[in-house]
């Protein structure tokens, strides 16, 4: 099971998944659903239009990120890839 939660107001796409989509498998199928929420009402602008794809891909690779940390044995802290090793 898994929530997506919003970080100060909350936003329509976020309500939604989290009215719909909690319980369901953790798949590509399911976070590609969760992310089409989530940007379902969003519009572009001719400069920033492409925006509303990358925040589909961030949001699946998130939810793919969680997954795996979740099911991971490595007991250690878990690094983002952007971090310095």
């Amino acid at each position: 099971m898994y929530h997506v939660e919003s970080s100060g107001a909350p936003r329509k796409g976020c309500l939604a998944i989290r009215g719909t989509r909690s319980g369901q498998p953790a798949t590509e199928e399911s976070f590609r659903k969760a992310a089409d929420l989530i940007v379902r009402d969003a519009r572009g602008l001719p400069h920033n239009a492409f925006k509303i794809e990358l925040t589909r891909r961030a949001v699946v690779r998130a939810l793919r990120q969680a997954v795996e940390m979740e099911s991971s044995d490595d007991h250690q802290i878990h690094r983002t890839t952007t971090e310095p090793r």
